[in-house]
């Protein structure tokens, strides 16, 4: 799965997982469960929004690339993520 797909999958499950928990689509619900939601399982991994301002913490992959063979490293969490 390239990059782009997997953070594609990752915008349908933080649009799906409040839509769930809301019971309703109706924009502010939707906006005010996101808010408040963690843990939101999304194909590159945990997603939590609560208390984020609209930008997830969600883990960052370390690759390396040499002779063409990429390598991972491992994943880190940002210790802060800049408001939006």
């Amino acid at each position: 799965m390239s990059v782009f797909a997997a953070l594609g999958a990752d915008l349908i499950a933080a649009v799906e997982a409040p839509v769930i928990t809301a019971g309703s689509t109706d924009p502010t619900a939707v906006r005010d469960t996101l808010a408040s939601l963690k843990d939101v399982q999304g194909a590159t991994g945990l997603m939590t929004f609560e208390g984020q301002l609209g930008v997830p913490v969600k883990d960052v992959a370390l690759i390396t690339v040499s002779d063409g063979q990429v390598a991972y490293v491992e994943s880190i969490q940002p210790a802060a993520v800049p408001a939006p």
